[in-house]
């Protein structure tokens, strides 16, 4: 069955619509990825250094599971990064559409 030019570029039009939001969604995650990961790292390098000065061996421990917890996040901000970085390269459409699809041939 073929699509008559109007109805065609109307779904066209709104599926163009669907994939802009989807990718302004997804960078506007990865900024805010990026942004999470940032911050985090920052937390962990001044927990490792609080570490460091630190000089009762309780005031260490509490300060390492805080630490510990502050480099777990940073490397699954981390991964969703590359996840998200992943899906927007790899996940849209080229410009050259199935023109039989449009025009039933």
């Amino acid at each position: 069955m073929a699509l008559n030019e109007e109805t065609a570029q109307s779904i066209a039009q709104e599926e163009e619509e669907r994939w802009k939001n989807t990718h302004a969604a997804i960078l506007n995650e990865m900024r805010q990825t990026h942004s999470d990961f940032e911050a985090d790292r920052k937390l962990a390098r001044e927990l490792t250094s609080q570490i460091v000065a630190a000089r009762r061996e309780e005031d260490k421990a509490a300060l390492a599971s805080d630490e510990a917890v502050a480099h777990g996040l940073a490397r699954l901000r981390k991964n969703k990064s590359s996840d998200l970085e992943s899906l927007n390269e790899n996940s849209w459409p080229d410009a050259s559409c199935d023109k039989s699809v449009v025009h039933g041939a």
